[in-house]
């Protein structure tokens, strides 16, 4: 059928009440009717608490088998409906949900000990039309483009991921460097700041994307793990005295294994400190320490803080430090156009 019926985020999770109802009123009711039958109640007793303990399951999976709120898709005539409490909308333009839309959703913000921002992020999947409904909301970047991706394929419709350009339904399956091969914005150079810590250099290979700026980010799993051991000794303090029992040459035997991997934290964080992970751009794809997508994958380049390369099947996350975060745009755009222009080199080759 080309009609489909189509659930919002909200009306395909269960709602507290729903759960309440299967695991809590339900179970109840039938273990009370169990109680009243082995106590010879009557049996006009226990079949109205099996009644009304099948009644709460009813009430459970009612929205999920006759929802409140969905939307009538129809793919043949381009067209969509919503429907609320059986009342029916008029019908609109399928295209009134393009471009289908991710967007950060900003649920907490904090200043860190870094005198950063740090902040906890849903990402939300709406039509452009319809802002106010969430197709699918996630805690995964990832997630919610590859679920936006796959209902613009099958509804034909645009798509934008986040700040990226709008990007025609004809074009979801193209790769970076295919899509942008005309696009003389997206070809355009841009000065990099020094403020923005990123510097760009030719390698005998490509280029190297070399970040200049020192970020202590990279110290603190080395000093969250310092900090337990520290709580550890408040709370212990015979396991660290030369006398010990039994128990505490246990104890003591745990804490030298924390202290061996504290030791390969503060060594690793240090020397990313020092020698922060440069990002290289070769023929053969992208190179980002020990993680590596070709051309052929490489999908879109995200301008989110951290910076995410976006695979077909995976993403490279940059490091929180690659870059300060108001050099986020103009980093992930020399970013981008290097990866397009080098794209375009290797399949000339």
């Amino acid at each position: 059928m080309s009609v489909q019926r189509f659930l919002p985020h909200a009306a395909r999770l269960p709602s507290a009440l729903s759960v309440s109802l299967v695991v809590i009123v339900a179970p109840g009711l039938a273990y009370l009717a169990y109680v009243l039958n082995a106590l010879d109640a009557g049996v006009a007793a226990t079949a109205l608490l099996l009644a009304l303990s099948a009644g709460a399951v009813f009430l459970a999976v009612r929205p999920f088998v006759w929802p409140s709120l969905f939307m009538e898709v129809d793919l043949a005539r381009r067209t969509l409906r919503m429907v609320d409490d059986g009342v029916r909308s008029d019908s609109n333009p399928l295209e009134s949900m393009a471009p289908l839309t991710v967007a950060e959703r900003v649920t907490w913000e904090q200043v860190t000990w870094e005198n950063d921002r740090s902040s906890r992020i849903q990402y939300v999947v709406f039509g452009a039309g319809h802002s106010y409904l969430d197709l699918f909301v996630s805690d995964s970047a990832d997630a919610a483009r590859a679920w936006m991706e796959n209902l613009g394929r099958e509804w034909r419709l645009s798509t934008r991921f986040l700040k990226d350009d709008v990007r025609p339904a004809y074009t979801v399956d193209r790769r970076l460097h295919e899509r942008f091969r005309n696009d003389l914005a997206a070809r355009t150079a841009v000065t990099l700041s020094p403020e923005w810590g990123v510097k760009v250099e030719l390698s005998p290979q490509g280029y190297a994307l070399i970040p200049t700026r020192r970020s202590w980010a990279t110290l603190v799993p080395a000093g969250s793990l310092l900090a337990l051991v520290m709580l550890v000794r408040e709370e212990m303090p015979s396991a660290f005295q030369p006398e010990t029992t039994d128990g505490d040459v246990w104890m003591r035997a745990i804490l030298g294994g924390v202290f061996v991997v504290f030791l390969g934290l503060l060594v690793r964080g240090l020397w990313r400190f020092f020698h922060p992970v440069i990002l290289r751009i070769t023929p053969h794809g992208v190179v980002y320490g020990s993680a590596r997508l070709s051309f052929s994958s490489i999908d879109e380049v995200s301008r989110t803080h951290p910076i995410e390369i976006i695979g077909d099947t995976r993403t490279i996350k940059l490091a929180p430090g690659f870059c300060a975060r108001e050099g986020t745009d103009g980093v992930a755009h020399e970013l981008r156009r290097l990866i397009i222009e080098t794209g375009l080199i290797v399949e000339t080759m």
